[in-house]
């Protein structure tokens, strides 16, 4: 494919992403939540054992500073609740709270709502094809660190620190 036809489409997979994210950024902030917290909040709704703030933020990929940080200001708002583990007072627990799973449902049917507005008027067909191109892109970029190696010469133009890939994550869109 040429590099230009390439780049737009690229261009345009992201400006997709940052236009639905920041619709709903809009759509949680109406709660005083970003992105971030919404995340944390579906991810407690969905844990099947409620976890530590370590587990958040190994979930997370982020420091247990910043999920200290977040969770604060959610329990703050009374959208979850933290539990001191009684036989290790360092170990703390978090749940959501009833005020929590009532925004997170408000939020639900709304999310539904703009994912069915967005995809509305695609063939299934496309969809599948569409979700194909996306997990092979994906793949592609993953790859990207197996491959850095035996492209060294290509490298020395890039900053190493944007080609580090976690290795063993897979991320599936649209199965």
């Amino acid at each position: 494919m040429e590099n230009s036809k390439a780049k737009i489409i690229l261009q345009k997979i992201m400006r997709v992403e940052r236009v639905h994210r920041s619709f709903l950024n809009e759509c949680v902030s109406e709660y005083n939540i970003n992105m971030s917290q919404h995340a944390l909040l579906k991810f407690l709704i969905l844990s099947c054992e409620t976890p530590t703030q370590k587990q958040v933020s190994d979930m997370f990929e982020i420091s247990p500073a910043a999920v200290a940080v977040m969770m604060k200001k959610l329990e703050k708002m009374k959208l979850i609740e933290r539990i001191i583990n009684e036989s290790d007072v360092r170990k703390k627990y978090v749940s959501i709270t009833q005020k929590g799973r009532d925004v997170m449902a408000n939020n639900k049917k709304f999310f539904d709502y703009i994912d069915n507005e967005m995809l509305k008027d695609i063939d299934a067909e496309d969809l599948k094809v569409f979700s194909k191109v996306l997990n092979k892109i994906t793949d592609n970029i993953l790859n990207l660190n197996s491959t850095k190696n035996n492209q060294s010469d290509m490298l020395l133009e890039h900053d190493e620190k944007t080609l580090k890939i976690n290795k063993g994550k897979k991320y599936e869109i649209l199965d």
